[in-house]
């Protein structure tokens, strides 16, 4: 479980969506940085969450400080304006030195896709696992030094300078969002009569709608306020639909496989017509995606 915990987020969130081809992914040095950022962030999240008995949501709002440590202090694509990925970005929603759209955007992306979306499919296939806490004491202590560590050396290699008050501000909000995430405590409940075709196909309409809002909707409008908005609002959402995993009374490992691909569709659907470009590292990455989730399929069929 560990090491698909520490190979998945990395491959969810940079392969697939290509921000990180596929060849660079497997260079022995980027998948170490990536691994440690990404798979050690992970791990420690999920630690959280069974150390303290919270609700799945809270992983998605872990993941809000996970995307503020990556993406504004380690990377610093919050403020740069010049950052590879950003695009219109750059200038749209841009104030007072801060990139507020691609910002919000960015915290969700990683919340749900690169944290919550990856844990939730290693739940399904290790249910002997689930619930289980994988390190403690001092190899927990070694995996915090490791992440930020990484953070760093990332810190350093990125060609950026922000302001201490650009630093101060992000552990404040990091801060404020551990203290809501750590006031989730995980109870019973009502239980929920939803299928979980059902539910993966709420998580498969809460990602077409995140996309179409970064993009589509930024694209159109004229006032970023109104994307802004919206971000925070698909936010809030992502975090009110993954508590009902807690207390989903069908099979809820087929709920997390199925939802993890719903969560991931969107990408997969503009995968598809890249590679018909023909583009032979989309290609590559496709086929390694449908035989992982075949061979995912068959292992969680035999629970």
């Amino acid at each position: 479980m560990i090491l698909t915990l520490l190979l998945l987020p990395p491959f969810t969130a940079e392969v697939l969506t290509g921000s990180t081809n596929l060849w660079s992914f497997i260079n022995p040095l980027n998948l170490l940085i990536l691994v440690c950022l990404y798979g050690l962030g992970a791990i420690i999240i999920r630690e959280c969450w069974l150390k303290y008995s919270l609700k799945y949501g809270s992983i998605i709002i872990f993941g809000f400080v996970y995307g503020i440590i990556e993406e504004g202090i380690a990377v610093k694509s919050f403020f740069n304006p010049g950052w590879k990925d950003l695009g219109i970005f750059g200038e749209y929603g841009r104030w007072i030195g801060v990139n507020w759209v691609w910002g919000i955007y960015l915290m969700v992306f990683h919340g749900v896709f690169g944290i919550f979306a990856p844990i939730i499919l290693s739940e399904a296939l290790y249910p002997s696992f689930s619930r289980r806490r994988l390190v403690k004491g001092r190899t927990l202590l070694l995996v915090l030094v490791v992440f930020g560590a990484d953070i760093l050396v990332i810190n350093a290699l990125t060609n950026y300078t922000i302001s201490i008050n650009n630093y101060l501000a992000m552990i404040i909000i990091a801060t404020l969002l551990v203290i809501v995430a750590l006031s989730t405590r995980y109870d019973l409940g009502k239980h929920h009569g939803m299928g979980a075709i059902r539910y993966a196909l709420y998580w498969g309409l809460w990602s077409a709608l995140f996309f179409i809002c970064f993009y589509i909707v930024s694209a159109i409008i004229s006032y970023p306020i109104i994307p802004f908005i919206m971000g925070i609002i698909i936010g809030i959402t992502a975090v009110k639909l993954a508590d009902i995993l807690d207390n989903i009374t069908d099979d809820t490992m087929l709920a997390r496989y199925l939802s993890y691909i719903a969560i991931i569709s969107p990408i997969l659907f503009i995968d598809l017509i890249r590679a018909f470009e023909p583009n032979y590292e989309r290609i590559a990455t496709l086929v390694i995606v449908f035989v992982f989730l075949l061979a995912s399929y068959t292992k969680i069929s035999k629970h």
